[in-house]
């Protein structure tokens, strides 16, 4: 069975040797997004000086430094993985960040020589192709790369945005409603969709959509400058002028602020951030090849980094949960919280923590709370669902949790666990049709290899 502890998600399919392989597509690593399985428990002694050094240096204090490291790490994971996808991957988007289009195009086309399936590639050579100003391309990159994972929030705005510059509009607003189904808190996507309904002199709606990006982006300029448009369309000028003013006082205020940088997109403080996210996403690849003693090192850099970053401590969460580190699980938990402790996540740690201790009631507690506040996103239910398959404790209704994972998100995660279901539920035809769809998803998974052939053997 897998084991109810959270792992590595896109990255969860690497090799121990260097060696090309094809990754699973599941979603694109997010800081409110679970790892999806399980690094391997045993670490390699060596490694752990090489993960001291990375965690112990000092932070660069400009933005050339920042790079350099970065495509030192970059490049030593490109040699001991060279040409796996998602090695190739995370040197693109570093490539992209430090603002060399050409290499970042380049990476990408050659982890889709690897990997001709592989979404998060034809999602970067969108992104290229939008600099470029060809939109038409990035529109068809950009569908090419949804078709593999519809799921994807990032990518139905990426769409939405192309479409918008390319004037069609009607096709724009599906790929910004379904954006903002799997990211109901998406500033950008609701102030989008506001622009695109003044466009469309749809101003009530566009008046709706500017208010929910204030809710969630109060400091923007132009989303008071939206609303004050939409204002004045409906007649309501107070409101009008009030918007409009504070657009004013906000774009005064931060060209003051901005006054002394050549560059304030390009500050260390803008740019830490973005490495951090390149750092967790290399503690993944380590992670699942058995290196965990510089995955650790990572993700603890990644946190020194960003002080706010997320993703990097669920990583830390999850490790250290693994590795009966309680102790130090519940520190991160305490930090997941102070960053944002209204995220689902951050209730699901808490509920690992829970199920770890046999305190079931207040672990389901928890995840109710998860699923709650993510219900359109697979993951909740993923690991609702482990988590009482791991404690055989309600199993039927894991079976129902698991079969909602799988119909909002078709991963090989989610069926590797609805198989499990199936499989405690009694029901063996289903468990291994499951673990096959899995197998097929991610044929590089031993586990589910594994799973597939006993159940297509004597019971």
């Amino acid at each position: 069975m897998v084991s109810w502890v959270l792992l590595p998600s896109h990255l969860a399919e690497v090799p121990a040797e260097p060696e090309p392989a094809k990754q699973d597509q599941t979603a694109k690593p997010s800081a409110r997004v679970p790892p999806e399985e399980a690094p391997p428990a045993q670490d390699a002694p060596a490694d752990a000086d090489a993960a001291s050094a990375v965690d112990s240096a000092e932070i660069p204090e400009t933005v050339p430094e920042l790079f350099d490291e970065a495509e030192r790490n970059a490049r030593q994971l490109l040699e001991r993985f060279p040409r796996h996808p998602d090695a190739l991957e995370i040197m693109a988007r570093l490539q992209s960040l430090i603002g060399k289009s050409s290499e970042a195009e380049r990476y990408w086309a050659e982890a889709l020589e690897s990997a001709p399936d592989y979404a998060y590639a034809y999602d970067g050579l969108g992104t290229v192709a939008v600099e470029r100003g060809e939109f038409e391309t990035a529109v068809t990159l950009f569908r090419k790369s949804l078709a593999l994972r519809p799921a994807s929030a990032k990518t139905n705005l990426d769409l939405a945005k192309a479409l918008v510059t390319l004037g069609r509009l009607d096709e724009a607003v599906e790929a910004l409603e379904r954006h903002l189904k799997l990211d109901p808190r998406s500033a950008e996507g609701h102030v989008t969709l506001g622009r695109v309904r003044l466009q469309r002199q749809e101003y009530e709606e566009a008046k709706q959509s500017y208010l929910a990006a204030l809710a969630l982006a109060p400091d923007v300029p132009a989303m008071y400058y939206g609303l004050g448009t939409a204002c004045r369309q409906l007649n309501e000028m107070d409101e009008a002028v009030q918007h409009m003013e504070t657009c004013k006082r906000l774009r005064a205020e931060q060209r003051f602020s901005r006054r002394d940088q050549r560059d304030p997109f390009r500050t260390p403080a803008v740019i830490r951030p973005r490495v951090a996210e390149i750092y967790t996403s290399i503690g993944r690849m380590y992670a699942a090849s058995g290196r965990v003693a510089e995955a650790e090192g990572f993700w603890r850099r990644a946190g020194r980094m960003d002080e706010k970053d997320l993703d990097s401590r669920v990583q830390l969460a999850f490790l250290y949960l693994q590795t009966s580190r309680e102790d130090e699980a519940l520190e991160i938990a305490g930090q997941l919280a102070k960053v944002e402790g209204e995220a689902p996540i951050f209730y699901l740690s808490v509920a690992v923590l829970h199920a770890q201790l046999s305190r079931l009631d207040e672990a389901a507690a928890m995840l109710d709370k998860c699923r709650e506040l993510a219900p359109n996103e697979g993951w909740p239910y993923r690991e609702t669902a482990r988590c009482y398959l791991e404690k055989n404790w309600r199993v039927s209704e894991a079976l129902e949790f698991a079969r909602r994972a799988v119909e909002l998100e078709p991963i090989a995660g989610n069926y590797a666990v609805l198989g499990d279901a199936c499989r405690k539920n009694g029901d063996r035809e289903a468990a291994l049709a499951a673990f096959s769809r899995a197998a097929e998803l991610a044929p590089q998974n031993a586990e589910y290899l594994k799973s597939v052939e006993l159940l297509r053997g004597p019971e």
